[in-house]
């Protein structure tokens, strides 16, 4: 529901009542049925609290271990710039629960997916979180693509 928000802080609805009562009227009489069953009168919450009560009625409940087991099954595509490929286990770790290791999790997926062992092996030199390992081998890409542009020039 993190767009609903966004939605209304780019439209200017700073009220929260309006910023409660407006999805609701959009989303049509169902979801307002299905809310003011989940929510008495006198319970009639925020916009922080209404969204939440939305979300724990539609959103799924995830099952930790089944998630876990998926994340890390993600790997590196042939085809795959790893900016992209660290995007989709950091979007998996959203339901794996992982806390406040969730960049530890993802950095080690990356270091153990990883097709380069040359790439692997720099990871594994450095310490740091995803965003040195995105550092690292943007670095060596573009040091890879100067070199070659270099022998192309001499050849």
């Amino acid at each position: 529901m993190e767009g609903v928000d966004l939605y209304l802080t780019g439209k200017g609805v700073m009220d929260d009542n309006l910023k409660r009562a407006l999805p609701l009227h959009a989303a049509g009489i169902d979801v307002q049925q299905i809310y003011f069953t989940l929510v008495s009168e006198e319970g009639i919450a925020m916009f922080a609290e209404t969204m939440k009560v939305l979300d724990d009625y539609v959103v799924p409940k995830s099952n930790v271990p089944f998630e876990w087991r998926i994340f890390r099954q993600v790997a590196l595509l042939s085809d795959e710039t790893l900016d992209q490929f660290v995007c989709r286990p950091r979007l998996r770790a959203a339901s794996c629960d992982f806390g406040v290791r969730e960049d530890d999790c993802i950095r080690d997926q990356v270091i153990c997916k990883c097709y380069s062992s040359h790439f692997r092996r720099k990871f594994l030199e450095q310490e740091g979180n995803t965003i040195c390992l995105l550092k690292i081998a943007r670095a060596q890409m573009a040091v890879s693509r100067q070199l070659r542009e270099m022998e192309q020039k001499s050849n």
